[in-house]
């Protein structure tokens, strides 16, 4: 603190400058400014104590231990750093549960136990799924786990078979798309199985098999032509073929057989690079020639990805009415 004492009065120099020159010498110094300058020292106060948090109670000023926006950026520092907050700080259960959002039931080991109680938890709970094993199970409600999942990710899961409804459901599955594969086939609806393979195509694996129908089947396929693995044979036809053609990589997820120049020519059409998964042999080569020149009018570089047998020959001939330049 000497470098703010004036030299000829002996007084403390309160202001700006002064302050400025004096944490200059000594960051730590930060913590001491007066509340108008708090918010001209703020980066260099929280970056002080992001080093130290135990500095927030053992030497920064009660302005700085009660100011709000510093406070809200300190708790996120470490799941400890709420423990070193007064709880007499005004609005102390916000700051709690900031930090929570970040290191969920880590953080209430460093809370007072007399601040704790079932609706805090739940408060808790809404921010980080981990505190939901603080909420007493008597407060564990289908309510409860319909909040729960509308707010989280990947909850149905855990949540008791008992404890399920419909409208959990539904919610669960515009939410996240693995939630599908968590719930009871009791809940499953054809209103419900769309929407999840509209959402995610590998959702089809968890439909019922009294439920799939072709329309579901095409949906599933249109949303990720990944979904062509879980369609049972008796759907698979070139309407769905074509659907997983438009698909990037679509092609690739067709069975070489049927492969035909029709479906190919759908997928090179919608991106030339398809021209690599296209099986020469299961066409005439005047088809399989069509397929090279179009894929080669959208994009010369495919031409590494055509069979060697006509690379070199569309290499030579350049296809004359294709500019490959």
């Amino acid at each position: 603190m000497a470098l703010l004492i004036n030299d000829t009065t002996g007084e403390y120099n309160n202001d700006l400058t002064s302050w400025q020159h004096a944490i200059g010498g000594d960051p730590t110094l930060s913590l001491l400014v007066p509340a108008n300058f708090v918010d001209e020292f703020r980066g260099i106060i929280l970056d002080v104590l992001y080093e130290d948090p135990p500095l927030l109670i053992k030497q920064a000023s009660r302005e700085i231990r009660r100011d709000w926006n510093i406070l809200k950026e300190y708790v996120r520092f470490k799941e400890n750093a709420i423990g070193y907050v007064q709880p007499t700080t005004p609005r102390y259960k916000e700051l709690c549960i900031i930090a929570a959002k970040d290191y969920g039931e880590d953080i209430v080991e460093y809370i007072p136990k007399e601040l704790n109680d079932a609706n805090f938890y739940l408060s808790l709970a809404k921010v980080n799924k981990t505190c939901i094993n603080l909420v007493p199970k008597e407060m564990r409600t289908s309510t409860f786990w319909e909040i729960m999942t509308s707010l989280h990710h990947d909850i149905i899961r855990y949540v008791p078979l008992d404890k399920i409804t419909s409208k959990m459901c539904k919610i669960a599955v515009k939410k996240d798309n693995i939630a599908f594969a968590y719930i009871p086939d009791r809940f499953k609806t054809p209103e419900l199985c769309k929407s999840a393979v509209k959402r995610s195509g590998s959702a089809l694996e968890k439909v019922p098999k009294e439920m799939i129908t072709q329309e579901l089947c095409n949906l599933a396929v249109d949303s990720n032509s990944f979904a062509l693995a879980f369609v049972p044979p008796e759907f698979l036809n070139l309407e769905i073929y074509k659907i997983a053609a438009k698909d990037y990589e679509g092609l690739s997820k067709i069975p070489k057989p049927a492969r035909t120049f029709e479906i190919c020519k759908v997928a090179v059409e919608t991106d030339p690079r398809m021209i690599y998964h296209v099986p020469s042999a299961n066409m005439s080569e005047d088809e399989y020639l069509d397929l090279c020149r179009i894929a080669l009018k959208k994009s010369k570089y495919t031409i590494n990805s055509i069979a060697p047998a006509y690379r070199d020959r569309l290499k030579k001939n350049l296809i004359l009415t294709i500019n490959c330049n």
